[in-house]
C-alpha cells in the first residue's frame, strides 16, 4: 500500500484530525500522566451516545475526588461524552447545553441530604438555555464530587469518636471532632485541603448550629449537615 493510500485511509476516517486534537489538548492541559489522559480522551470518542447524561452521572459517581488526577480525568471524560462521540473540535472551545449540565448535577444530588442538596443546587445550577464551556462544567461538578468525599471523611471521623456506635456524641467532644476532621482533610491532596479546611469561625458556626456547646449532643446527621453547609459556603461564586 502506498503512502498516499495510507494517508487517504487516515483522512477518510478522521484519524489525523482526532490525533491532532488530542495532542493539542495534551499540550494545553499538560496533565501529570499524559498516557492516562490520552487513554481517557480516546475512550470518550467511542462511548455509546445513548443517554449521555446518565452515562456521565455513572462515570462521575465512581470518580475518586481525593485523587486530583482521577477527578480531573473523570470530569474531562464526562464533558466529552456530553458533547457527543463525533466531536473533533478542541474540548476547550466546545460547549454543552445548560439543561444537560443541570440534569447531571441534580442526579448527583439525589442521595444528598435534602438541605445540602437544595443549597448546592441553588448555588451551582446554570442557565438551562445557555451553552457552557469545559471550565464552567468543571467548576459546577467538581465541588459536588469533592463534597461527597468530604462527607465521607466527616462520617469516618465521627465514627472514630462514637466508638459505641450510639449515633451521637456529647457536646464537649464537638471541638475534638472538628479538629480530627481538619486533620483528616489536611492529610489529603492540597486541592482538597484548600477547598474545605475549616477556619476557627467555621468551627464556632458548626458548634452553634448543632448545639453541643450548650452541653447537648450532636448526631452524625447534624454534624454532616452543618459541616456540609460550611463546605458549600466556601465554594467560590461563579461570575
Amino acid at each position: 500500500m502506498t503512502m498516499a493510500a495510507h494517508n487517504g485511509f487516515l483522512e477518510r476516517n478522521g484519524v489525523q484530525a482526532k490525533l491532532l486534537t488530542a495532542l493539542r489538548q495534551l499540550s494545553v492541559l499538560q496533565p501529570e500522566d499524559p498516557i492516562t489522559f490520552l487513554c481517557t480522551h480516546f475512550e470518550s470518542l467511542v462511548t455509546p451516545a445513548s443517554e449521555p447524561s446518565q452515562a456521565c452521572v455513572e462515570l462521575l459517581r465512581d470518580a475518586d475526588a481525593i485523587n486530583p488526577e482521577q477527578l480531573d480525568s473523570a470530569v474531562y471524560k464526562a464533558f466529552r461524552m456530553l458533547q457527543g462521540t463525533n466531536i473533533t473540535s478542541d474540548v476547550l472551545a466546545g460547549r454543552v447545553e445548560g439543561v444537560a449540565v443541570n440534569t447531571i448535577l441534580t442526579e448527583l444530588c439525589v442521595n444528598l441530604d435534602p438541605v445540602l442538596s437544595a443549597s448546592l443546587l441553588g448555588k451551582l445550577k446554570v442557565s438551562p438555555e445557555a451553552l457552557h464551556s469545559f471550565p464552567t462544567f468543571s467548576s459546577i461538578l467538581t465541588p459536588r464530587l469533592k463534597l461527597q468525599a468530604y462527607l465521607k471523611m466527616a462520617r469516618q471521623v465521627f465514627e472514630s469518636i462514637d466508638v459505641h456506635q450510639t449515633g451521637s456524641i456529647q457536646g464537649e467532644m464537638g471541638e475534638e471532632l472538628l479538629s480530627r476532621l481538619n486533620g483528616s482533610i489536611a492529610s489529603t491532596s492540597a486541592e482538597m485541603n484548600a477547598a474545605v479546611v475549616m477556619s476557627p469561625s467555621d468551627v464556632t458556626t458548626i458548634l452553634q448550629r448543632s448545639g453541643p456547646s450548650s452541653g447537648g449532643t450532636m448526631t452524625l446527621t447534624e454534624f454532616k449537615t452543618a459541616a456540609g453547609q460550611i463546605f458549600i459556603n466556601h465554594i467560590p461564586m461563579r461570575v
